[in-house]
This record gives structure tokens, sequence and C-alpha cells, in this order.
């Protein structure tokens, strides 16, 4: 309950006045919510024709446009900023997310976190690693008339496989 406190408090302090703590009988949740909205009327929808009619001419469209892209901006600010704030008050000394996951990730499984790329080029070496035994077995033919071939590691980018 102290951790989501220091949540809250963080994110209101960063300029997150809507935020909050939501209780309810199995678990605490905490709500970081921007007040950042832009409401303009600028068009109506006829019912009949499905057509909308605009209200305001092209260069007030586009100024509410240029408006909205700069709450965009404010936003990502703000975002950028409560993420700073937590890692600079929140997680010192646990590590970096990344650090977390890792540990994680060699406790449970013995192995070392591995990223989408990392993972796709192991795999791609296990299975020509696989492919080569196989061929090396005589279980895998490479096509040639049933001729069982031997694979070169290094003309398929395997070193030390």
């Amino acid at each position: 309950m102290d951790a989501a406190k220091n949540l809250v408090t963080s994110a209101i302090d960063t300029g997150y006045r809507e935020s909050g703590l939501l209780t309810t009988a199995k678990r605490h949740m905490v709500v970081i919510r921007s007040s950042l909205k832009l409401d303009a009327p600028i068009a109506r929808l006829d019912p009949t024709n499905h057509k909308f009619y605009l209200f305001v001419d092209l260069s007030y469209l586009h100024l509410l446009v240029t408006l909205s892209n700069q709450k965009f901006d404010e936003n990502l600010r703000k975002i950028k900023e409560l993420y700073k704030t937590f890692e600079d008050h929140l997680f010192t000394g646990i590590g970096k997310g990344e650090d977390i996951i890792n540990k994680r990730c060699a406790k449970e499984t013995g192995k070392p976190w591995e990223n989408k790329e990392e993972r796709r080029e192991r795999k791609r070496r296990e299975g020509l690693a696989r492919q080569i035994g196989l061929r090396k077995s005589g279980t895998l033919s490479d096509g040639n008339d049933g001729d069982v071939s031997t694979v070169d590691d290094e003309s398929q980018g395997l070193d030390n496989a």
C-alpha cells in the first residue's frame, strides 16, 4: 500500500492531478489520469443523409489541429517526466527494469532474458544445427536423389553452434 501511495504522490507532483488510488476487496490499483483535453464542437451530422456540416471554417479547424498537436506534445513531455520521476525516486537501489527482468528470467529458467532479435537469431542457429545433425546422421535428405549431404558449419553462418 505504501508503494501505491508513493506512485500516486509522484503522479500528482508531476502534474497528473486527477490521479488516485482505487481500492477493492481484492486489490489496490493506482489510477494515473491526465486532464489535458480539447473540446470544441466543429460539425453536426445530418441523420437523413449522413453528411457532416461544419460549424467552423477551415482556418479554425487548422487552429484546433495545431492546438491538439501541442496537447499531444505536452502529454508526451509529462509522461517522460513521470517516468523519470519513477526511475529517480521510486526504483532506486533495485536496478533498471531490464536488470530486474534479466534476474527474474535467469532465476526461473536458468537462462538470461533475450529480446526478439536475439531469440530469432538463437532459434535460427539451433534450427541449422539440428538440420546439420540430421543430415550427418542420415535422417535428413538434401533432396539430391536420396543422397545425404553434410553441410559446412561456416557456410550456414554457424560458429561453434
